[in-house]
């Protein structure tokens, strides 16, 4: 009985073990993604801030799409590593 019990704690030990490549694989995916995000929406910063130097109307409006699609990347990005980790 002990033995069994033994063999199970070693295989589910050995099955977490396994896992960790995967998971710091998926991070690092994830971490890449957030990184372009990022980068995406300092790029669209700079153009809001250029639009609304031809009046505030253009700016917020580029500032919004600015703001969507940050959030819109991220959550891309949280998904993809939540199939990932599965």
């Amino acid at each position: 009985m002990l033995n069994k019990q033994y063999d199970l704690v070693l295989e589910k030990y050995i099955d977490q073990q396994n896992s960790f490549p995967k998971i710091s694989s998926c991070a690092n995916s994830f971490n890449t993604d957030i990184s372009r995000c990022n980068r995406t929406y300092g790029k669209c910063a700079v153009i809001a801030i250029v639009a609304a130097a031809e009046g505030l109307v253009p700016g917020l409006i580029v500032g919004v799409f600015c703001a969507w699609d940050l959030v819109d990347c991220k959550a891309d990005a949280k998904e993809d590593y939540s199939e990932c980790v599965n």
